[in-house]
């Protein structure tokens, strides 16, 4: 029904009628991470298929929307002078995105801005949460053993339903709570063995990994942005331990670029009205959501609108997307529910 109604309302002309309506907005996409392996089918609103994203530039081109750096769409946002600009960003760092994105965008010469998490880009690890979540969907055991690793789980633990993520959870906060980056390690290996999961997909083929700063340097000379995402991926209530997310960040990203970054994104979307003072005390120029939608001339630049492009999207899906149809859409449903009111 969904798609139904979406294919007639572009061949009835309405997204090219939304995209002239919405064409002085910035529209900002958001990408994660492109797969090394089945990652996509693992979590595909956190990776990529490459061929996917390939597939996204060529429509990009095709349909000739404009992709501008950030700071450009930055500067036409404030200067009001938007028509058409679509600036790319990129969140977290994954190995995949130097593998795969990279490259792509490279040779087709389209700017992107990176948010780099420098945690795991100085700890050249998987990113245990992650990983370990991978490792339970990865198997095919239907009972595990995981005696002796943390209080809480035994030696015949059912690995089907709420059970599983029982267990699952029990591990990770354990990993985080107790255990240093050498402990989380040692977990995940553990347990990778006991569910019978190759544990080499996190070493050897990187999976779960973020670039190295040396990484980042080298996607940095090839042309891409390198910008701020704090240190451990979180955004703290606390103003002191916020701030001291994105100083740390800045110093091992000014790393990187050999200057201080002025553009933030949100861990995971996570943003409160009262950072917006933080972050303008902090120098930072911009910071991104993950609220959907794209920008309209006078939008606050440290509450920017993104869409979350992800493999669970068709491309028609996209297109509804990226030619302002849901955000007109969504803007009748808030007029609606607010003259309801």
């Amino acid at each position: 029904m969904k798609r139904t109604l979406l294919s007639l309302c572009r061949a009835l002309g309405v997204f090219r009628l939304c995209r002239a309506l919405t064409k002085h907005r910035l529209r900002i996409l958001c990408y994660h991470g492109f797969s090394l392996d089945d990652e996509h089918l693992f979590k595909p609103k956190l990776f990529m298929q490459p061929s996917t994203f390939r597939a996204r530039l060529d429509f990009l081109e095709r349909h000739h929307y404009r992709i501008v750096s950030l700071d450009e769409g930055l500067d036409a946002l404030e200067s009001g002078r938007l028509d058409e600009s679509v600036v790319l960003t990129l969140d977290d760092g994954w190995v995949g995105v130097a593998e795969h994105g990279a490259p792509e965008l490279s040779r087709r010469g389209i700017p992107s801005t990176l948010y780099l998490t420098s945690y795991y880009a100085k700890h050249q690890n998987p990113v245990f949460r992650v990983a370990m979540q991978y490792a339970f969907w990865k198997t095919t055991k239907t009972v595990g053993d995981f005696s002796g690793l943390c209080d809480g789980v035994g030696s015949s633990e059912s690995l089907s339903g709420a059970n599983t993520e029982r267990v699952l959870w029990k591990l990770i906060d354990h990993g985080e709570d107790v255990l240093d980056e050498a402990g989380r390690n040692e977990l995940l290996a553990a347990v990778s063995a006991r569910l019978e999961v190759d544990p080499r997909r996190f070493t050897h083929k990187r999976m779960f990994g973020l670039v190295s700063t040396e990484q980042a340097a080298a996607l940095m000379r090839e042309g891409m942005d390198i910008q701020l995402h704090t240190h451990r991926h979180r955004s703290p209530e606390d103003p002191t331990e916020m701030d001291d997310e994105i100083t740390r960040n800045r110093e091992i990203v000014s790393e990187v670029t050999g200057d201080a970054r002025q553009h933030f994104c949100y861990p995971s979307g996570e943003w409160r009205y009262a950072q917006l003072a933080q972050l303008a005390a902090l120098d930072i120029r911009s910071a991104t959501t993950c609220d959907p939608g794209s920008n309209p001339i006078g939008s606050n630049p440290l509450a920017l609108k993104r869409f979350l492009d992800s493999e669970t999207f068709s491309e028609l899906e996209f297109e509804a997307e990226i030619s302002g149809f849901k955000d007109v859409l969504r803007e009748m449903k808030s007029r609606i529910r607010g003259s309801a009111s």
